[in-house]
């Protein structure tokens, strides 16, 4: 799950907060961690937040090892004014 909150003034961000988290509750499946990437933000018109996951998905709990894995992404666009855009998504 991702947090994004930010404020504007209606011309430019003034705060920006971004955090990303994940969870499994599959033997198999292992939740490996998150990532947040920012461009543009506080005293820009727009704040872009990417968020990338790592997911195992084929974990064998006897040997500890890990035979595939994914890597979910998502990136939002956020205005000044209060807008939010997609802007892309993917694994």
């Amino acid at each position: 799950m991702a947090h994004h909150t930010w404020c504007g003034d209606g011309v430019r961000i003034t705060y920006t907060s971004a955090g990303c988290t994940g969870s499994t509750s599959l033997p198999t499946y292992i939740y490996e961690g998150c990532q947040n990437v920012q461009a543009y933000g506080v005293g820009w018109n727009v704040w872009d937040v990417t968020d990338r996951w790592r997911f195992c998905t084929s974990y064998n709990r006897f040997t500890g090892v890990c035979s595939a894995r994914i890597y979910p992404w998502q990136k939002n666009r956020y205005g000044a004014n209060g807008q939010v855009w997609l802007l892309g998504w993917g694994n």
